[in-house]
């Protein structure tokens, strides 16, 4: 699966535009719905938190074609979709304040690579060069975690990752 995401990403950065914003979004509501997880959100109200919050998404997404923004004014509508958000989530359990922040942090993932992209001349390399970073930081966390093993990082969150995981991810990021 990882081969295929990896040319997912490749391919969705090569072409760029709205092919690189649709394969953005629908990684960073998937990113959104897991953070509305961690957080505590209730699964009686994560429904209605995750539509409204992936509709944040897409229209950050797609702000410049919708609005006319240029592309640093993209994260307007994840920032009200946070308020929104926060201000619904209190009484229904979950910490509002870190409800509300998963919608700009999930924008992060869908507006770093268009706004990486459309640097041009040299934005699709820029681009290939953050999955290149990210994909052997995440390759080398995993073989040093597995081989040195030793204290968990957070085994509430993931029991399997280690200390030792983590440095060797930094290390050959």
């Amino acid at each position: 699966s990882a081969l295929a995401l990896a040319a997912l990403a490749l391919a969705s950065a090569w072409f760029g535009g709205t092919i690189l914003a649709v394969v953005w979004s629908i990684a960073a509501i998937a990113v959104l719905r897991e953070w509305f997880l961690l957080v505590g959100v209730p699964r009686s109200a994560l429904t209605a938190f995750w539509i409204f919050g992936s509709s944040s998404l897409v229209l950050s997404a797609f702000s410049d074609q919708l609005f006319g923004f240029e592309s640093y004014a993209m994260i307007i509508p994840a920032a009200v979709g946070a308020v929104i958000i926060g201000i619904a989530s209190i009484g229904r359990g979950g910490a509002p304040l870190w409800t509300s922040c998963g919608p700009i942090y999930a924008a992060i993932v869908v507006l770093a690579p268009i706004w990486l992209r459309e640097r041009e001349p040299d934005g699709l390399i820029a681009l290939i060069w953050l999955f290149l970073v990210v994909w052997v930081s995440d390759i080398g966390a995993y073989f040093v975690g597995r081989r040195i093993g030793g204290p968990k990082l957070w085994p509430a969150i993931s029991p399997k990752k280690t200390w030792a995981g983590l440095f060797g991810g930094l290390f050959f990021g």
